[in-house]
């Protein structure tokens, strides 16, 4: 706590309200906030708590700016799309649709890092994206999902990740 006070008073001690937006029917998403918001303020922040209702929270995700007006943060279960850690981070080039902060310099790296076939190289990139990702508070990474897949050696097809949300799984799936 004192180190968090410490960086806050060189931060210039905010004293404007931090707004986050809480999706309403998530248990999860409230319990969160309210712990961070307890943690604020025993730092001495304002922090407020915006409950959006659940069909107008995947709103906060879109390209128009005025769904997340008052809202400075808001909870989300972010994935990688593909098996390739580079997925992840792309979502911070300029312009990027779900760049909500208008994150900026890392686009050299993507660039660099999708023309790099040495394997090694490539990792260094990354590694050098998610540092600048990280360093710059794009985003505060509460915990990691696993995507937990069982099965035996007579399956074969199934891919371990978040893709089994939007596409055709099943069709992959066959017998060894």
């Amino acid at each position: 706590m004192a180190r968090a006070k410490q960086l806050l008073a060189e931060a210039g001690s905010p004293t404007e309200p931090i707004t986050i937006g809480v999706q309403g029917s998530s248990a999860v998403h409230e319990q969160t906030a309210n712990l961070i918001k307890a943690s604020g303020e025993a730092l001495g922040l304002k922090i407020e708590l915006k409950v959006v209702p659940v069909d107008q929270y995947g709103n906060l995700y879109g390209s128009d700016p005025k769904a997340r007006e008052g809202i400075d943060a808001f909870f989300s279960t972010w994935y990688g799309n593909l098996p390739d850690p580079l997925d992840v981070y792309s979502v911070f080039a300029d312009g990027a649709r779900t760049n909500f902060n208008g994150f900026q310099g890392v686009d050299a790296d993507l660039a660099k890092a999708r023309a790099e076939y040495d394997d090694a190289a490539r990792a260094a990139l990354i590694t050098g994206i998610q540092d600048k990702v990280t360093r710059g508070v794009a985003w505060t990474t509460m915990t990691n999902l696993s995507v937990v897949l069982y099965m035996n050696d007579r399956v074969t097809g199934a891919i371990p990740s978040f893709a089994f949300l939007y596409t055709p799984w099943a069709i992959d799936l066959g017998a060894k």
